[in-house]
């Protein structure tokens, strides 16, 4: 599920030179869970822990730095998969999935979650309800044993007052050229009360398009922002007239009729990479992502942007090339000399380049987030000839752009840093927040880029490994960029941490967050954050 709309938090507000308070509390018994949620409500925490069929329910207090009381529950039925943990509309929920076999439905059922007394409502509440199979994921939960998941994805308005619910029917024929697919829209209010469903029947074939987005708007309308071939061949790489084999097209539905207004979105020559969807105000949507000007889907040349109408009408759209001078940051000499051979051929790209959130401030400015990320495949081979292959994987340098209200390109920043790990995500990446007019990007860095300047190469963190607690403070007017260092995780109060995840973070006030982390002998310990004004 992507991001919802920024909120800016008034906390985390402290400059390179600013005191930062470190607190630990007292040790608590660890929950080992596959998934862990965190919430909170000023000093009360509440997290959601996933064991198998048990969901933990954990009260936490972020002054006293305590845990208070834990509820377990192992009455969800046998099959259930996980969806979502949300917070929607200042309530809580727990969604998961059930196959009824005998009837060969597919369903959604919720849980609500009392924040206050820290349990689990006690009836299960059936939401959503398809004939047929859902397409998902088919992940493995042992030997020969086999379950589909994250089958419905959630969007929510920008006001937090609606809710979408969206789902992909399995297909009926196989093949791509003569199948179109029937996409389930279920619209909801704040209370989870049905607005509008329907199952839309796409206006191509699978081989002819690819959703890209979903969104939804306060007034309950709901979106697809899809590309969509301009002949048969599906061929990304074609060019006509100079022009990409494709286009964007926003589709717009309303509940009514089984109706899809299509708005075209011209492009030009531009390769769209993967693009963010949302809801600016009552009369605009804004999309924005990044473009290549070569068919390789991971690159970026630059961003782009258009705003639509309500009813569907393209106002403006807007493109921005990556400087050569922000793709040379941080990089080798030799490297550089690369790109600015490419750069003569308009070649020159950000490589592997994921966009992970878009935010939208109260003005209409955007603010998009890339990082650049890939993975590596190794294989080595044994004297009796066998081989084995394990993936490393790579989170590296961010890219942060600011267009304000009107349009136009305020700033873009390279964040340099190197993660490199073997178990998927881990301790890398990063976790954004913003106060003060200020983004704060906050992740696990290697000790030795403390004093690091444009023209050196960042050394690597490694999952897992010691790190320091990094943030880099981008101001949200001008784009200019302090780095701070919080603390070592090898020692924090002369106690070494470990599972130090930045996606734990939680505020609690202006100047202040708690995070969980592992101290070993199976236990947990929150450690609170007071940082200088």
């Amino acid at each position: 599920m992507k991001s919802r709309f920024i909120l800016f938090f008034l906390f985390l507000s402290f400059i390179a030179q600013a005191q930062v308070k470190i607190s630990v509390g007292q040790p608590y018994g660890v929950i080992d869970a596959q998934n862990k949620f965190y919430f909170n409500r000023g000093s009360e925490i509440l997290t959601v822990k996933l064991r198998k069929r048990e969901v933990i329910i954990q009260k936490l207090n972020s002054e006293k730095l305590a845990f208070e009381k834990i509820s377990v529950y192992r009455d969800f039925p046998e099959g259930f998969n996980l969806e979502h943990i949300v917070e929607f509309s200042d309530r809580y929920y727990i969604f998961y999935s059930l196959w009824d076999r005998k009837a060969e439905m597919e369903q959604l059922f919720y849980r609500e979650i009392d924040f206050d007394k820290g349990t689990l409502k006690p009836d299960e509440k059936l939401l959503v309800q398809v004939h047929g199979k859902v397409s998902g994921d088919l992940i493995s939960r042992g030997w020969y044993s086999f379950s589909v998941v994250n089958k419905f994805d959630l969007e929510f308005s920008k006001n937090d007052d609606k809710l979408l619910v969206h789902y992909r029917l399995k297909p009926q024929i196989k093949n791509d050229s003569k199948s179109y697919d029937v996409i389930g829209m279920h619209v909801f209010g704040k209370n989870l009360e049905r607005v509008w469903d329907e199952e839309v029947t796409m206006p191509y074939t699978e081989k002819k398009m690819n959703n890209l987005d979903y969104s939804v708007d306060s007034q309950g309308n709901a979106y697809i922002l899809t590309t969509v071939y301009n002949d048969e061949t599906t061929n990304e790489k074609k060019r006509n007239d100079n022009q990409a084999n494709y286009h964007i097209e926003l589709l717009r539905m309303s509940g009514k009729n089984n109706k899809i207004v299509i708005t075209p979105v011209t492009v030009g020559s531009k390769f769209i990479n993967k693009v963010y969807l949302f809801e600016v105000s009552d009369s605009y949507m804004i999309c924005a992502g990044f473009y290549s000007n070569l068919p390789y889907r991971n690159a970026a040349d630059g961003i782009f942007s258009f705003k639509l109408t309500k009813e569907g009408d393209l106002v403006d759209s807007r493109n921005y090339e990556i400087p050569l001078e922000v793709l040379n940051m941080y990089i080798s000499e030799k490297a550089q000399r690369r790109n600015e051979k490419k750069e003569e051929k308009d070649k020159a790209e950000f490589e592997d380049l994921e966009l992970r959130e878009l935010f939208i401030d109260e003005n209409g400015g955007v603010l998009l987030v890339g990082e650049q990320y890939y993975i590596q495949a190794h294989t080595y081979y044994n004297s009796n000839g066998s081989s084995r292959t394990y993936y490393t994987y790579h989170y590296n340098d961010l890219l942060v752009t600011k267009i304000n209200e009107s349009g136009q390109l305020e700033w873009m920043k390279k964040l340099p840093k190197r993660q490199t790990g073997t178990s998927g995500r881990g301790s890398m990446s990063y976790k954004h927040m913003a106060a003060d007019g200020s983004h704060y990007f906050l992740f696990l860095d290697n000790e030795r880029n403390l004093e690091l300047t444009p023209d050196r190469f960042p050394a690597v963190y490694r999952d897992g490994a010691e790190g320091f607690l990094t943030a880099y403070k981008v101001s949200d007017k001008s784009g200019s960029v302090d780095k701070v260092s919080i603390t070592s995780t090898r020692d924090v109060l002369g106690l070494p941490v470990y599972q130090f995840q930045t996606s734990r973070i939680l505020p609690i006030d202006k100047n202040s967050f708690v995070v969980e982390v592992y101290k070993k002998k199976k236990q947990d310990v929150l450690i609170r954050v007071d940082l200088g004004k």
